[in-house]
């Protein structure tokens, strides 16, 4: 199991094979390794060539190194080879959401 970590070094959830949980460890999604889906398993994301895309393909974050950045600047977190990070994105994006209710 490997936990993801946001830029303040907060726990923001768990991968367990292809499962995303939060750190409350509710199922958030799952992953094949490339793309992202929530919990219905509907595709959110995909990373290509360190950029992470939402599936209509609009970039909302690329990596240098193993860290993870938004497309201003911000630095986000770190993450393991991109899947990690780009994990990251999904369980903030998915709080972000589910606070305005759009999920």
């Amino acid at each position: 199991m490997e936990k993801v970590y946001d830029s303040r070094d907060r726990l923001y959830g768990y991968v367990d094979g292809n499962v995303i949980y939060d750190e409350c460890y509710h199922i958030m999604g799952y992953t094949d390794g490339s793309v992202l889906y929530d919990e219905y398993y509907n595709p959110m994301a995909y990373v290509s060539d360190r950029f992470v895309y939402t599936m209509d393909g609009t970039p909302v974050g690329y990596y240098n190194g193993y860290n993870l950045y938004d497309m201003n600047g911000n630095y986000i977190g770190y993450g393991n080879q991109g899947l990690l990070g780009t994990i990251l994105l999904l369980l903030i994006f998915r709080r972000l959401f589910r606070r305005r209710r759009i999920f």
